[in-house]
């Protein structure tokens, strides 16, 4: 199922992985970075940026319930617009948008792919809608279906 919203962003149910079961945070971002490729969403090159950028500028947050992290890069490695979601079975370790020596056990993963640089700071608004967003936080966690968080997501974005 893909969902075109209002942001922009393509919301594609099989963009969307479930209690996924990863080692570290660079094999859960390999994961979503590989789903956004093979669906045409991102160049070869997204992966590589993802991971440099977020050496420079981490992308870990902590909400009132868990750990969410929101990796993304610059928009000429990006194809397509599109979020690429992963809720993990055991916390990984991001290092803190805030404080970059501290590290947050991230559950929630939001790969953001934005093609127009304009596009990004109303879907920024967007995901801070959800980390704010306690009740919404939990059924993410808890949902057991691509299909689930595709049309939440849809809703917001």
């Amino acid at each position: 199922m893909s969902v075109k919203c209002t942001s922009d962003l393509n919301i594609d149910s099989e963009l969307i992985i479930v209690k996924e079961h990863v080692r570290d945070r660079e094999e859960i971002l390999a994961k979503l970075a590989g789903l956004l490729y093979h669906k045409g969403y991102v160049k070869e090159s997204f992966l590589s940026a993802v991971l440099k950028r977020e050496q420079e500028f981490p992308t870990g947050l902590q909400t009132r319930i868990t750990g969410v992290a929101i990796p993304h890069t610059d928009s000429e490695h990006v194809v397509r617009p599109a979020l690429a979601v992963a809720t993990l079975a055991s916390p990984v370790q991001f290092h803190s948008m805030e404080l970059p020596e501290k590290r947050i056990p991230v559950e929630i993963v939001l790969m953001l792919a934005i093609k127009k640089a304009e596009a990004q700071l109303d879907v920024l608004k967007r995901v801070m809608s959800i980390l704010n967003n306690e009740k919404l936080l939990r059924f993410l966690l808890s949902a057991s279906k691509p299909d689930q968080l595709a049309t939440t997501l849809a809703d917001i974005f």
